[in-house]
């Protein structure tokens, strides 16, 4: 289907708050790209900077949380990227900060995941060889199982497939 079929609206820019509204604008002019552009970007930004603390309440007995999933469909050579690259910055540096903080505790995640491996490793060989060992390899097997796992925080993804999408979500 075509989009150019639909005659949408323009996006409500004067719908935003002023120190927000005065960014949309002023990018959009600078950049030269439709103001939906920075305007959706940069709700999804605020989304992603009030991820996890907030909610909204439909109605008593349903509540939301705000963040936000947008897809933004324009053609090549729209200077998509200059925009979504000035607009995550401060994200990015974010993710890098807080990736920085969890190293440790990532490369430990890593280190205990793979004594597991090896454990089981040897307990099937030695199954294997009739040495015996059932219990303590079903043991480390349901300990792999329910393994918790500590990601590197991605707080922003951009070109991924839907399969990527999914994982990313489930690892955050």
């Amino acid at each position: 289907i075509s989009l150019a079929e639909y005659d949408l609206p323009d996006f409500p820019v004067d719908a935003l708050p002023g120190s927000l509204r005065d960014f949309v604008t002023d990018v959009a002019e600078s950049i030269q790209v439709p103001f939906d552009l920075p305007a959706m970007l940069s709700l999804v930004a605020v989304s992603v900077v009030a991820g996890g603390k907030y909610r909204i309440q439909a109605k008593p007995d349903w509540t939301e949380p705000i963040n936000l999933y947008i897809v933004i469909v324009m053609l090549s050579a729209t200077r998509k990227s200059v925009v979504f690259q000035l607009i995550t910055e401060p994200i990015r540096e974010c993710e890098r900060e807080l990736s920085e903080k969890l190293k440790s505790a990532i490369e430990k995640c890593r280190s205990e995941y793979r004594v597991l491996e090896a454990r089981q490793k040897k307990l099937e060989r030695n199954l294997a060889e009739g040495k015996g060992g059932e219990l303590e390899l079903e043991q480390v097997s349901r300990e792999i199982a329910k393994f918790q796992w500590i990601y590197e925080p991605t707080l922003v993804a951009s070109d991924v497939t839907v399969e990527a999408v999914s994982q990313l979500l489930f690892q955050n």
